[in-house]
């Protein structure tokens, strides 16, 4: 890291720090002083997602220390009419003059246009570690639905056993098709009827993206997933989920694949908006 500090920068951006990434905090708070010293004029900024996750007062109190002794900005990839910082970080207020929202930051894919829709549901499992009930339970009501075409995407982390168990199965279904990868989620997304998925943040913002239907089952121990799901469930894009028996489960189905999506759009320009933070700060 000392040949960094050698060149002349305008911007130091830092995921996530001081919010998270306490372990390096020294390595952090060393690179940041010495490209000061440097860099007289060098701005600061910490690059931060949508939700915090709980932390003790004392903690939150070294947050704020280190803001004000290191960080010009907070930008916040999130859209405040949805989700505010102030409602995982009580503190907000010690550093409101510092917050600039950028908006969500979203994968950028093949998805140039909007497509017909097929009479497909899309179920995938993001990256395969957990999800498999997910999966079982939409290869189980396929029979159920055999107008549409049931896709279920395996991450690449899936147990074997799991994957065994759903090709076995979908054999017993015609309209049942199960991949182990997609190259781009996002193309697959824009074509079909309905998503059921998982609730992680990377398959929220490509569900918004291409404005698709969609059934998400926030993961238990992840509260940030359950609140930012349950935000955009109060806006009418998506619907939250959390029974995975049969007939709540196909009748939830059901009714979304019933229901109009609606007019709401969510501000998803967080990565070229904080690029053209930096380059009008310079």
């Amino acid at each position: 890291m000392t040949r960094l500090v050698r060149v002349c920068y305008d911007h130091f951006l830092v995921d996530l720090f001081p919010f998270g990434r306490r372990k390096f905090r020294h390595e952090i708070v060393w690179l940041i002083e010495r490209l000061r010293r440097a860099n007289p004029g060098i701005r600061i900024h910490c690059s931060l997602r949508d939700v915090m996750v709980d932390r003790k007062d004392a903690r939150w109190q070294e947050t704020i220390s280190y803001i004000q002794r290191f960080v010009d900005t907070v930008l916040v990839h999130s859209d405040p009419r949805f989700i505010r910082l102030d409602e995982t970080f009580r503190r907000v207020q010690e550093i409101g003059s510092k917050i600039v929202y950028t908006g969500f930051v979203v994968r950028r894919q093949a998805v140039t246009r909007q497509r017909t829709r097929h009479a497909r549901i899309l179920v995938s499992m993001g990256g395969g570690v957990v999800g498999g009930e997910l999966a079982e339970a939409a290869v189980g009501i396929a029979s159920r639905l055999p107008a549409y075409e049931f896709r279920v995407v395996l991450g690449p982390h899936t147990p074997d056993s799991v994957r065994s168990s759903l090709v076995a199965k979908a054999r017993k279904h015609s309209n049942v098709r199960v991949s182990r990868f997609m190259r781009n989620f996002q193309s697959a997304l824009s074509t079909c009827r309905l998503s059921v998925s998982l609730a992680g943040y990377n398959t929220i913002m490509d569900l918004l993206r291409t404005r698709t239907p969609a059934v998400v089952f926030p993961y238990a121990a992840n509260r940030e997933q359950e609140l930012r799901a349950r935000r955009f469930e109060a806006a009418g894009l998506l619907a939250v989920g959390s029974d995975l028996r049969r007939r709540p489960f196909e009748a939830l189905l059901r009714r979304e694949l019933n229901r109009s999506y609606p007019q709401v759009l969510v501000d998803l320009d967080g990565a070229d908006r904080t690029r053209d933070f930096l380059l009008e700060g310079r």
